[in-house]
């Protein structure tokens, strides 16, 4: 049976794991699989962009950031810098084209006149299902690795852990054709060329 929701979802985990008896845990599998597969999957469709016009050097993140692409201010591309370094970084040589990222906000190291544009182009986490929100890109596109994940999840907790590599294994499969049809379809239409520098 095909699952395209998160009731699915939660019927399919139950099902796969040949347990009746874990309704109240298959929300737990899931937002743990969701976690692992925050800080695994980086593709397209994860992509989007945050602007703003700050009036502070202080930025706050947007509620779903996961991992910046890149950072502009104005017309001008933003280095990271750590943020270790950053404090004296700026006391030795003022403002640059620089930031850091400050526990949950983004330290803009230039200065900031309260005009120009910001704009954050990031991987944004996946958006979590929930009774309320039954499906996301990641259910639609990819069902198996949200399955997988989840009996990977499963596994520990009813104290199976002969099968944990096989669904580790099939996760890693599910996640690289993830990526390579990312790859493939960013490149669809033209040839890759080498340019001369």
């Amino acid at each position: 049976m095909p699952f395209t929701s998160y009731s699915d979802l939660q019927a399919s985990v139950a099902r796969w794991l040949k347990r009746n008896n874990l309704a109240d845990a298959a929300p737990d599998f899931i937002a743990l699989a969701e976690a692992r597969l925050n800080r695994k999957i980086r593709v397209r469709q994860m992509r989007t962009w945050y602007t703003v016009t700050p009036t502070q050097q202080f930025i706050t993140l947007p509620g779903d950031y996961n991992e910046a692409i890149r950072l502009t201010y104005g017309d001008q591309k933003l280095d990271f810098r750590s943020e270790d370094s950053a404090e004296q970084w700026m006391e030795d040589r003022g403002y640059g084209n620089e930031y850091t990222i400050a526990g949950n906000r983004i330290w803009l190291l230039t200065s900031v006149d309260g005009q120009t544009k910001f704009t954050l182009h990031y991987y944004q986490q996946i958006e979590a299902l929930s009774d309320s929100n039954t499906s996301n890109w990641l259910l639609e596109d990819a069902p198996d690795i949200y399955l997988y994940a989840s009996l990977l999840e499963a596994e520990p907790y009813i104290k199976n852990d002969d099968r944990i590599a096989v669904w580790t294994a099939a996760l890693t499969t599910a996640l690289q054709d993830l990526e390579d049809n990312d790859q493939s379809s960013q490149y669809s239409g033209s040839a890759l060329t080498m340019k001369n520098s």
